[in-house]
């Protein structure tokens, strides 16, 4: 089962001003996801995301749809497109 996908990789919703690398350091998860409100905090901000299935990640989010966010993640060397559902967030800090 997929969690989250990487989508178009020209993506550029940030007007090709994307962060630098996130933080080295892997923030103490406390806050349980309860909904979008959530997240609505988190826009440009460094979001890290823990999924259900134990993956975590950075995220840059970019959109809050119903059932999934848009974001960039990072995959440990650079930030790429990608789509999460929303079912899948444990929890989330900003």
């Amino acid at each position: 089962m997929e969690f989250f996908k990487d989508i178009n990789p020209n993506m550029n919703m940030n007007q090709g001003k994307l962060p630098p690398a996130p933080p080295k350091i892997q923030p103490t998860m406390k806050n349980k996801f309860d909904d979008s409100d959530d997240l609505c905090e988190c826009f440009n901000k460094y979001t890290y995301l823990r999924l259900r299935n134990g993956q975590s990640f950075w995220i840059w989010l970019i959109a809050i749809y119903d059932t999934y966010i848009i974001c960039y993640r990072w995959n440990g060397q650079r930030w790429v497109s990608a789509q999460v559902s929303k079912r899948q967030i444990a929890d989330c800090d900003c």
